[in-house]
């Protein structure tokens, strides 16, 4: 048991999938409204890839975590319940 390692842990082992958490920092980073180029820059600094949080974007909208305001670029993030 105590040998045992995360695929993480292995030397040369590139972690080929970022994790929802990644996703949800990146997210909350943003103001409550923001664009996409805004959201992809921010990725980019943080070390995402421009595909994957474009990727990520659509997913957001798809299930309601973020709306799409005017259909050109700009989002918003829901008030929080009952706010």
């Amino acid at each position: 048991m105590g040998s045992e390692m995360c695929i993480r842990d292995r030397p040369g082992t590139e972690i080929s999938r970022r994790s929802n958490a990644d996703r949800d920092a990146l997210l909350q980073s943003m103001e409550r409204e923001f664009t996409r180029s805004a959201f992809l820059l921010q990725a980019e600094a943080t070390g995402i890839k421009p595909g994957t949080a474009s990727t990520w974007l659509k997913r957001l909208v798809k299930h309601g975590m973020i709306e799409s305001v005017d259909g050109k670029g700009t989002y918003r993030k829901p008030l929080p319940n009952g706010v």
